[in-house]
């Protein structure tokens, strides 16, 4: 009996140790500059570029926090006066800056200096890069709630 717990607790200890390898290796996205990656809730891009001007490769890690507030976008089947927003926010990591960002669904203005103060779109130039929120899943459907950890939200990071 005493060999049978001292097999179990291994091989628990063993599938704790694999599924949290796994786990992390799925965390991770890898991107570069004009390319959609998608994230889910708490998951990390890691974005490189080369900066031609300056003769070296920048890193961004981007990690995806979740839905801020509510998901207000008119369900599927339904027909809305507005359309509804939907905002998230993200943790943006460079060589010299930490900062957090929030985009939303509203589309942003084809002429950035249009765009109005205060407004949260889809778009964000910040840090020298332009950040945009090409896709927030999964849609809402009438009568169904989503778990916030389900969100996944595509990405285009631009220079």
């Amino acid at each position: 009996m005493k060999n049978m717990t001292a097999i179990l607790t291994i091989f628990l200890g063993f599938t704790l140790i694999f599924s949290a390898c796994e786990k992390d290796s799925m965390l991770i996205v890898k991107s570069g500059l004009n390319q959609d990656f998608t994230l889910v809730v708490d998951q990390m891009g890691i974005i490189t570029s080369f900066n031609s001007n300056e003769n070296r490769i920048d890193t961004i890690r981007m990690t995806f926090k979740g839905l801020v507030g509510e998901d207000s976008r008119c369900p599927s089947n339904v027909d809305c006066v507005w359309s509804g927003i939907a905002k998230v926010e993200f943790d943006i990591h460079t060589k010299n800056d930490d900062i957090s960002i929030l985009l939303s669904t509203i589309p942003a203005p084809i002429n950035p200096s249009s765009n109005i103060s205060g407004v949260i779109n889809s778009r964000l130039d910040t840090l020298g890069f332009t950040f945009n929120l090409i896709d927030l899943s999964p849609y809402p459907k009438k009568n169904k709630d989503i778990n916030p950890s389900k969100y996944k939200a595509t990405i285009k990071i631009t220079q």
